[in-house]
């Protein structure tokens, strides 16, 4: 009775397939985005002089095309909410694929922490300053500074934020993702306007503004020069100059990792796109979002680089690196120094939104992917059965969502008290909740098309591709371990990052530990109620 009740709730989940590719590279574009211009080539120019990201992020985008298509044939093959977790259940083994997973889950919102706290910190207070020394009011600069110096604030921002987020999620996925176009289009039209400011200045016209707006504030006459000293004596900035062909440049390949290779986060809604076994379907939202990430950082990176100068970045990446604050309420990221160059409120407020719409829209995959795995889970009988309550109005899985953003608030106040935690823990989000589980994500595909107990959904699948009789989806499951371990291998080697320090590592294994001792259990739990969940667990889940 107990197995019969266990497969009529497997059957009826609730969850609708009414998402487009569209939405997919919506997720896909969420989850790499734009907010990484704002500090992504001050941080990898400051740790590593002499490094070229522009050149790296053209040379990852290239190398991302294996990891990306492993994906979109587990997509079109077992197209079902929970993206890794059931790649790697049903090809692995049920306890690797739960434990991984599990890692991966709580790396995210940890991940809707931060944005949530850069939302505040970055975005929110990026616009207050900016549009306060535009109209010289007081109030909007002490607002704009107080958000970084002041937990309870962007405390308060951020989780408004997530609770807005949240909402959005429960009223249903066509409010949900109307948002996200929203967003996207904002972001996307602050970035274009940095782009024309960009080719319109100069390095001679940035220091002179620069100069001029922090002289205002800080009495400084040089403050451009001024930055790069105190950084040369506080952090051990050296000037340099970019070098494709060198070690820096690939060292800082991971830094455009950091964006680039999550383009596959459309994989976790594959339950709700339409056409989702269509190989074609998944390539459109990954592929996509790939290339417009990839090119449009590249391109962005190169006119900073010019226009704001190359070791100028790097003082303000140590600044950013160490938590230290510029003097006289600069705020130190990219689209402030750009938005300086205009004197525009119209254009200062579009860059200032662009940034709050990019944080914004960083959030909402998260949110997306930890609640449907948390159902996938759910429906597998591995977590509590509320966790796969679906709303019958806005076919959501609610009470996932509601406790994925409880969850999500906490990680953001452990960012406020202290900030620090980011600078202990965040690069391990990239290793242990992203190389890692890809490089585990491309064994299972290597495997995929071989294996006794998935040959036969190989076969079945749309994606039999091959060159000569090796299928093509395990070539480029090699291919995509060769690069997961090569990024997993620089995050570790480079003690910058922080990997592997003793809180790291901890906080790392455990998780996986956890996931382990939780798979098993679950498992013991529900064969006392006499439910067989390897069973369960050998099938593809129910729509």
């Amino acid at each position: 009775m107990n197995n019969e009740r266990m497969v009529i709730e497997r059957t009826t989940s609730g969850m609708v397939r009414q998402l487009s590719w569209w939405d997919g590279f919506l997720s896909n574009i969420g989850t790499m985005n734009l907010f990484w211009i704002a500090v992504s080539f001050m941080w990898a120019t400051g740790l590593f002089p002499g490094s070229d990201l522009v050149g790296a992020m053209i040379v990852t985008t290239i190398l991302m095309i294996p990891h990306i298509f492993v994906y979109t044939q587990f997509a079109a093959a077992m197209p079902r909410s929970g993206g890794d977790y059931v790649f790697n259940s049903r090809t692995l083994h049920p306890s690797i694929g739960f434990a991984l997973n599990f890692s991966m889950v709580v790396w995210n919102m940890f991940w809707m922490g931060y944005t949530a706290y850069q939302f505040a910190t970055a975005g929110v207070s990026t616009t207050a300053s900016l549009l306060g020394h535009l109209f010289s009011n007081n109030a909007l600069i002490n607002f704009g500074g107080a958000i970084g110096t002041t937990p309870s604030l962007a405390l308060l921002i951020g989780a408004i934020t997530i609770i807005i987020v949240g909402a959005l999620a429960l009223w249903g996925n066509k409010p949900f993702f109307r948002a996200m176009s929203v967003a996207f289009v904002i972001g996307l039209l602050g970035v274009v306007a940095m782009v024309v400011v960009l080719l319109l200045s100069n390095n001679q016209g940035f220091v002179e503004t620069f100069n001029k707006f922090a002289f205002t504030t800080t009495e400084i006459p040089n403050y451009y020069d001024a930055v790069m000293k105190v950084a040369a004596d506080t952090f051990g900035f050296v000037k340099s100059s970019p070098k494709f062909f060198s070690m820096p440049t690939l060292i800082v390949m991971m830094f455009a990792f950091q964006p680039l290779g999550f383009a596959v986060w459309s994989s976790y809604l594959s339950g709700e796109i339409k056409n989702a076994n269509s190989a074609k379907v998944h390539a459109r939202a990954m592929v996509g979002s790939l290339l417009f990430t990839g090119i449009f950082i590249a391109i962005v990176g190169a006119l900073l680089t010019r226009v704001l100068g190359y070791n100028f970045l790097g003082a303000t990446g140590l600044y950013y690196h160490n938590w230290a604050e510029l003097e006289g309420g600069i705020i130190n990221n990219a689209y402030f120094y750009v938005a300086l160059l205009v004197r525009s409120p119209i254009f200062q407020l579009i860059i200032g939104l662009s940034l709050m719409a990019w944080t914004f829209l960083y959030i909402q995959p998260s949110l997306a992917m930890v609640s449907r795995c948390f159902f996938a889970w759910s429906i597998d009988g591995l977590a509590p059965k509320g966790l796969k309550h679906v709303n019958r109005r806005s076919h959501v899985p609610d009470v996932s969502i509601i406790v994925a953003c409880l969850i999500a608030i906490a990680f953001l106040a452990k960012f406020c008290w202290p900030g620090e935690i980011f600078s202990i823990y965040g690069a391990n989000a990239f290793v242990f909740g992203g190389a890692m589980i890809f490089a585990s994500v491309a064994v299972s595909a290597i495997i995929f098309p071989f294996s006794k107990k998935t040959k036969r959904l190989y076969e079945l699948s749309p994606i039999q591709y091959k060159i000569g009789n090796f299928p093509l989806m395990s070539l480029f499951g090699i291919l995509s371990l060769l690069y997961m371990t090569f990024v997993s291998f620089l995050f570790c080697w480079r003690p910058e990052m922080g990997v592997l320090t003793v809180p790291s590592i901890v906080f790392s294994v455990l998780l996986v530990v956890v996931g382990f001792i939780w798979y098993f259990v679950a498992l013991s739990i529900n064969k006392a109620k006499g439910i067989d969940t390897a069973k369960v667990l050998s099938e593809i889940p129910q729509d």
